[in-house]
């Protein structure tokens, strides 16, 4: 038995030994559907198995070839890249205003409820939230704040403990939205008081409903059982911790996106793996120690699978005026007010850029010949099967899936489905410049004809109509 320090990750501890397979294999029928899908992903990442961009130098042919990430919000790169975007996307929608960051937590006994209700109780942990924050505003100082709500399920050693980080203006517009009044104190014990209502009114509500999947180890025949329960609950200490003021907007972002998409545990917290155990650490805050833990492989896996998030859950949440619903209308009037302009939405960095900022390398710079390498082929998966796109002379841009062109072939007919952003990294990049033309490539069925989007409108708003009736391109200029 071989015992490994030092860089260990997460993926290693799952492939090695057959360790994720053989934990699925023996608690396949507890496990829920996005956990494999997600597992799935991060194996893949950064394999061609999830597609790739293929540079070439157009002199010596020397070729890079770069693998698509997974993107999962459980993989601990990925995660931590969807921080740095989060962060970057964000830096111009802040207020200059001081802000505050609050804590929201809840009794052990009601983690169990959670676990057998997720969706809806995490949800329900959202709303009780910004009740709790607007209801106090609204009754006591006539405002309406900007808060963001981030979700976290894990404590440092890695158990299911949810709860929620909150940051929010110290301050708001006014129920007319005529005047933003300050505010530098929040109450600790009223927030304390309205949070707990809050869930306990709420699960009340569920289980009068039916809404609610109860475990076999809490036996709640009736209302008047289940109201027993949640009346111990309101015995118990309930916590609304209060961080510190958050001045500069800059750092306030950055503060908060340390906790929006990080991955379950950083992978320099893991300081060694065997064959059957990892040990990992964790600062224990209350009392100001270290702690080491060891973990059996199995119940590690069980630790952190269960922060893996259900498909398309949202653990970012807006309210007040940073509400999605109100948000460009709210923050206009506010700055106003405040006499702030909205500042420039920074570019989001590209791969290669964030290459060389982090490592000063250009990965696409051939030595060899002192030139920059070149776009020639996109992988990426259609109907489970890889397809792979040969294109010339294009930037770098990585691709989306979610926007498609339809192209035809101007010979046999052949048509096929294009991802946008392929199109448009053709098109961005063409140095023939010949604006006549939209993005074209040869065609793959009869390798005679040229294929056509049949309607595409290109970066500078030149529109392009295809007609296969009468073999016809039309490029209209825009107005």
């Amino acid at each position: 038995m071989e015992l490994i320090t030092g860089n260990i990750t997460i993926k290693h501890i799952l492939q090695h030994n057959n360790n994720w397979q053989n934990f699925y294999d023996k608690y396949s029928h507890l496990i829920r559907d996005a956990i494999p899908w997600n597992i799935d992903k991060i194996f893949n990442c950064r394999t061609q198995n999830l597609g790739f961009h293929k540079y070439q130098c157009l002199d010596c042919g020397k070729t890079v070839t770069v693998p698509h990430t997974c993107k999962s919000r459980f993989c601990s790169s990925c995660g931590a890249l969807a921080t740095d975007n989060w962060i970057s996307s964000n830096l111009n929608e802040f207020l200059d205003v001081p802000y505050k960051h609050l804590v929201f937590t809840i009794p052990s006994e009601i983690r169990t409820l959670i676990l057998h209700n997720r969706k809806l109780l995490l949800n329900c942990l959202f709303k009780s939230a910004s009740k709790t924050v607007l209801s106090w505003s609204n009754q006591n100082k006539s405002y309406i704040p900007g808060i963001i709500m981030v979700l976290h399920t894990f404590g440092r050693d890695l158990k299911f403990n949810p709860h929620i980080h909150m940051i929010i203006t110290c301050g708001g517009l006014n129920l007319d939205n005529s005047k933003w009044i300050s505010i530098s104190f929040i109450p600790h014990l009223v927030l304390k008081t309205l949070w707990r209502y809050q869930i306990i009114s709420s699960l009340r509500s569920l289980f009068k409903e039916h809404s609610l999947v109860l475990p076999e180890s809490q036996q709640f025949s009736n209302l008047a059982s289940f109201n027993k329960f949640l009346n111990r609950l309101y015995s118990k200490t309930w916590y609304v911790n209060i961080g510190k003021s958050l001045s500069d907007p800059a750092f306030t972002v950055k503060y908060i996106g340390r906790y929006t998409k990080r991955p379950v545990i950083a992978e320099t917290r893991i300081t060694a793996y065997d064959d059957h155990y990892v040990h990992f650490n964790f600062k224990d805050h209350a009392n100001n120690r270290n702690v080491n833990v060891k973990l059996s492989v199995q119940n590690f896996i069980a630790r952190i699978i269960c922060h893996i998030p259900d498909k398309h859950f949202r653990q970012i949440r807006y309210s007040g005026i940073f509400a999605c619903s109100v948000k460009t209308r709210s923050l206009s009037i506010a700055r106003n007010l405040l006499g702030q302009l909205k500042q420039i939405k920074p570019a989001t960095l590209s791969w290669r850029n964030r290459k060389i900022k982090s490592s000063g390398f250009d990965p696409l710079f051939c030595l060899q010949c002192g030139i920059s390498m070149t776009l020639a082929s996109i992988g990426y998966f259609k109907n489970g099967k890889l397809k792979t796109i040969y294109l010339f002379l294009l930037k770098p841009i990585f691709l989306t899936m979610r926007k498609t062109i339809k192209f035809i072939c101007t010979s046999c007919g052949f048509k096929e489905k294009i991802p946008k952003s392929v199109v448009d990294d053709m098109d961005m990049c063409d140095l023939a410049g010949d604006l006549r033309f939209p993005p074209r490539f040869s065609c793959d069925s009869c390798h005679v004809g040229t294929m056509y989007p049949l309607f595409y409108k290109n970066h500078i708003g030149i529109t392009y109509k295809y007609n296969p009736k009468t073999r016809t391109l039309t490029p209209t200029l825009p107005s």
